[in-house]
């Protein structure tokens, strides 16, 4: 998959952001080590404005968890050509390693994004913390324990 991020575009000789459009996405877009939703859009869009209320509910929902960021693209066009956003909405899923995981274009509702950042979520967990079992097993073996009586 394609990895985009603010910090390797914004050291990009060829693209240059407006000093607005730089303080909107820097360090935020993937947020570092969270999984990120970057909803492209605009106010005038009106999937878009079906969507807000649903992505500041998520956003407060899964607060220090997941980051659910809208980025609107009449305000900072530099930013939906970095991206290379054609259409409006557009969702991109980012892992907390700040991959880029998955793409959607126009309107999502509120299980679809609640379904991905979960599975983002559950994924970043379960490479964070070593295979709990399977973990207990070796560490029995090393010290000499009967792994029959765990």
């Amino acid at each position: 998959m394609i990895r985009r991020t603010v910090c390797a575009c914004l050291t990009a000789a060829s693209l240059t952001f407006a000093p607005g459009a730089y303080a909107e996405l820097n360090g935020r877009v993937p947020e570092p080590g969270m999984v990120t939703m970057a909803d492209f859009g605009a106010e005038s869009c009106l999937p878009c404005k079906a969507m807000a209320p649903i992505l500041k509910k998520l956003d407060k929902e899964y607060e220090g968890r997941a980051a659910v960021r809208f980025i609107n693209t009449v305000q900072y066009p530099e930013i939906a050509e970095y991206f290379r956003i054609a259409v409006l909405p557009t969702q991109i899923f980012y892992n907390h390693r700040g991959e880029e995981v998955g793409w959607h274009t126009g309107y999502l509702d509120e299980g679809s994004i609640r379904a991905k950042l979960d599975e983002l979520i559950s994924a970043a967990k379960a490479e964070k913390e070593p295979l709990a079992f399977g973990y207990w097993i070796m560490q029995a073996k090393i010290s000499g324990v009967n792994s029959s009586s765990l």
